[in-house]
């Protein structure tokens, strides 16, 4: 039997930090591929990898040679690299290595005998994976070959780096830095993507939402309060919502929510309903019971319209009848020529 991987001392803050950078299970990317390649190439081995060890996993985010599969954490070779923490673990012949020679990777199809894998480092020091090559003979790592393989790791690290640089950058650009919802530049690119979907055949659904006099309560309570329902109304709408669903603020207490397919008029109608529900539970700002109500216009594409700005539009008509209806209500996009 393999032996077990070790863990880590550092294995708490090391798993935060691996999932800080939101790239497991992420698609291929090209200019990881590129380290793989370079790797193999200038290193002259038949295989090379990249991997990232997870609490109950060894993930490859590129591969060449190696079958692309999630070998448990517990007995992954990668993963005794993780815990041992040199900058690179060697392998000359894994078949006389006592901890791996029954390995599967080893024993079975692939008959892995040489393996070499350097470290995936944060700046921090948390060893994320790593960048390894390996041979069905085995060899050994000359030292100018150890070198490369740890440049070559240090490029894989900038790469990780620059992923999670650009999703920072993302956030930024389009979460509203008050709720964490999206904002009017996320929620509009979202938007787009869902109506096209729709026009191809998965209809989609709009709500759009305001809180009822949200105005006296900034002028009665301050804009602490105010601040703070709005952070209330945030998390009351992602309880309601499907995983798939955005919710977005557009600004003041103006809110959508975006229902991509699947979803049907009555699908739709539900979760406007449930919304509303969802603000009815009391609220209070620091001992004060606040009122906390919205009225919800509901569109459909490509029933009420087929593009973005004209949905946009249709929902916020169907906003302001169920505002004339008294608050406190759901209303659909009424028909634009009162047909």
């Amino acid at each position: 039997m393999p032996a077990i991987a070790p863990l880590p001392p550092d294995e708490a803050a090391r798993l935060a930090a691996l999932r800080g950078f939101e790239i497991l299970d992420t698609p291929p990317d090209p200019r990881f591929d590129l380290f793989t390649r370079l790797a193999a190439r200038t290193l002259g081995t038949p295989l090379a990898a990249i991997n990232l060890v997870d609490d109950e996993r060894t993930w490859y985010k590129s591969t060449l040679g190696f079958r692309p599969y999630e070998p448990a954490r517990a007995t992954s070779i990668c993963a005794h690299a993780v815990g041992l923490g040199e900058p690179v673990m060697v392998l000359e012949d894994a078949a006389q290595d006592p901890r791996f020679a029954d390995h599967p990777m080893v024993t079975g199809p692939l008959g892995l005998r040489f393996y070499a894998g350097a470290l995936l480092r944060t700046p921090e020091g948390h060893a994320l994976g790593t960048l390894c090559i390996g041979d069905t003979v085995p060899r050994r790592l000359e030292e100018a070959a150890r070198q490369t393989l740890l440049d070559l790791a240090s490029g894989v690290g900038a790469m990780l780096e620059l992923h999670r640089t650009a999703l920072r950058l993302h956030r930024a650009a389009t979460l509203d830095h008050l709720t964490g919802l999206a904002n009017r530049a996320g929620f509009e690119q979202a938007l787009g993507r869902a109506v096209a979907g729709a026009l191809r055949g998965a209809p989609c659904a709009l709500l759009c939402l305001d809180l009822d006099r949200f105005k006296a309560v900034n002028d009665t309570h301050g804009h602490a309060a105010g601040d703070a329902m709005l952070r209330e109304v945030a998390r009351r709408i992602g309880a309601t919502l499907r995983q798939s669903d955005l919710a977005a603020r557009l600004g003041g207490d103006e809110f959508a929510v975006l229902l991509p397919a699947p979803i049907d008029a009555a699908g739709a109608e539900a979760m406007a309903g449930r919304l509303l529900e969802g603000f009815a539970a009391p609220w209070s700002f620091q001992g004060i019971p606040i009122p906390l109500r919205s009225s919800v216009g509901l569109a459909l594409c490509p029933r009420d319209a087929t593009d973005a700005e004209a949905l946009l539009r249709a929902a916020d008509r169907a906003l302001y009848a169920a505002k004339a209806a008294g608050r406190g209500c759901w209303q659909a996009a009424p028909d634009p020529f009162g047909i």
